[in-house]
């Protein structure tokens, strides 16, 4: 593939390229210690981390990206980002069309939003398996995976109003972040943040549209994304690092969080 030189600070290598229907998927490599200048899309634009670590700023505000962390980006807002290890992103350009068709619904896509993992993760990885799997069937695929992202994306700024989320539920969070691939139960958890456990559990999956278990299992396959990106170690030493008892439940698991089997995903990000 020919390596293009935007900016004199970084450099991107397109991996895979597939237009579907208006739309352009595309895999892209970028070197370690390069820098993406500030740039905004002109159309609308998905991107989900697949492998290293980089930095995105955006407005005052910065965050830390690492696999499966994702963003909506409406057309001209501007963002940079700053790569620290050689990383690997999937994008889709959403052309107008496809924004008109969401405006005819009464969807109207004006505001970004980013975060990790999630069911904007999954469906993202999802595409990602269709354009490495491309057959007959593929481009009606990723045309009702597209539509399901936009009603998907149009949810995601619906918050619960008028509530701020207790103090002790980010202390039950960070507890999950840190303990992920323990043997956890509610109760253990509960007593960590000094709750009671059927508390914990309704306002966890008010805030978090998820349950406590539904959470660890979405840490373990982001942990074990990174692992199988950056490491050599088998697919069974990670699922166990990760806190699956064996390996058929983490294969299980994580072909149904992100659309594709351990096996599969390792073999996307290596044969190129």
């Amino acid at each position: 593939m020919l390596i293009r030189s935007r900016h004199p600070y970084y450099t991107e290598r397109a991996l895979t390229k597939k237009e579907v229907s208006g739309c352009v998927l595309e895999e892209t490599l970028y070197s370690a210690g390069s820098r993406v200048p500030q740039h905004s899309h002109n159309v609308g634009y998905f991107c989900i981390a697949l492998s290293g670590n980089c930095r995105e700023r955006f407005g005052t505000k910065t965050r830390d990206c690492k696999p499966l962390s994702w963003g909506f980006y409406p057309t001209g807002e501007a963002h940079s980002i700053e790569i620290d290890t050689e990383s690997r992103s999937f994008g889709i350009d959403i052309s107008p069309q496809w924004l008109d068709r969401a405006r005819a619904c009464s969807i109207v896509l004006n505001h970004s939003e980013r975060s990790h993992g999630g069911i904007m993760a999954r469906m993202l990885m999802r595409l990602y398996y269709e354009v490495h799997h491309m057959d007959e069937a593929s481009p009606l695929a990723i045309e009702g995976l597209v539509l399901e992202l936009l009603a998907a994306i149009s949810r995601c700024g619906v918050k619960i109003r008028g509530r701020i989320a207790p103090h002790w539920l980010g202390r039950a969070e960070e507890f999950l972040r840190v303990h992920f691939s323990e043997h956890l139960n509610l109760v253990t958890v509960s007593e960590a943040v000094g709750v009671h456990p059927v508390h914990l559990a309704r306002e966890f999956r008010k805030y978090y549209a998820c349950t406590a278990g539904d959470y660890i299992r979405h840490l373990r396959i982001e942990y074990a994304c990174r692992e199988i990106a950056r490491s050599a170690s088998s697919l069974a030493e990670i699922a166990s690092a990760a806190g699956f008892s064996d390996q058929s439940h983490f294969s299980k698991v994580f072909k149904r969080l992100t659309g594709m089997t351990p096996a599969a995903y390792r073999a996307a990000l290596f044969t190129r």
